[in-house]
This record gives structure tokens, sequence and C-alpha cells, in this order.
């Protein structure tokens, strides 16, 4: 249903999952991630986020949580609280590329590039197709004035997901 752009639909049913099963955690998540990605209930979302948090998880649960409420504080603007809670994810569940990829866009927005650059190679090198990834060393490329480069990588991000990174 979300991949059908069902939103309320894939919501009221991983939240009747939820209902039947309040320990299946990967509904839990994936409601967190729709409340964030399409409807914007960052709040609701960090509020619902810490009630799991008291339920003593398993360190992958918890770690994608912490990264869930990251996102949440990065669309309402705390980027500091954002990368504090990404860094807490890689600390408990380990290195992985949409958390490197994610630092990375973070300290980038901070307008730390040189720290942003390093999170983003890593991104790259744990998950070389990441549009995601992609844009973001494209922009820091652009930032550089490596023009080139920069189309290169904006090119490689469309080619990837062209919905989301049009040039």
């Amino acid at each position: 249903m979300w991949d059908g752009n069902r939103f309320e639909e894939a919501l009221r049913e991983f939240n009747l999952a939820i209902e039947a099963d309040p320990e299946y955690y990967c509904a839990h998540l994936t409601r967190l991630e729709i409340l964030i990605e399409e409807f914007g209930e960052y709040e609701e979302t960090l509020e619902l986020a810490d009630e799991l948090l008291h339920q003593g998880l398993d360190g992958r649960t918890e770690g994608e949580i912490f990264y869930l409420k990251a996102k949440s504080l990065f669309y309402l603007d705390d980027l500091e609280g954002a990368l504090f809670l990404l860094r807490r994810a890689v600390q408990i569940q380990g290195e992985a590329a949409v958390y490197r990829g994610f630092e990375g866009q973070i300290l980038l927005e901070l307008g730390r590039i040189e720290e942003a650059r390093r999170c983003l190679t890593r991104a790259a090198q744990l998950e070389s197709d990441s549009a995601h990834t992609l844009y973001h060393l494209a922009l820091i490329a652009e930032h550089d004035r490596d023009y080139a480069a920069a189309e290169d990588l904006f090119v490689q991000a469309e080619n990837v997901q062209p919905e989301l990174y049009p040039r």
C-alpha cells in the first residue's frame, strides 16, 4: 500500500498490526517512517519512538529508532540533535551506508564540508549506487567548483532515482 501511494491505508494497517502484536517492531518502525516521510508528523514520531525505547529493545531495533528520531529532528531543523542521535544509531547498530550518507547530509547542512566529504565518501564505499549519497557528493563537488565531477554525480543520482533527484 505504501509503495502504491496509499499512505493512509498503509498507516492504518500498520496500526492494526501493532494492535494485534505490540512486539512486532517491524510494524512500529515502518509506521514511524510513514509518519515522517508521508505525513510530516515529526513531534508524534519522537513521542512514539521514545515510548518504544523504554521497552528494552534489541540493538538493531534501537539503532533504527535513533535513526528515525534523527530524521524527525532534521526536519524540525535541530541539526545538532539529529547528528547526535544518528551517531548513537551508528554506535549501537554499526556502520551502515544509509547512516553515513545521512550523517554527511547533516554535516553538509551545518557547513562542515570536510567532515561531510569523509562521511559521504565512506557511504559511497559501503553502497556505491545510493542516489542520496551521490547527490550530496555532487553538492560537495559543486562547492569545490569541480563542476564536471558535480555534473557526473548529479547524472548518476538521477539515473538511480530520477523521481527524487532530477537534474
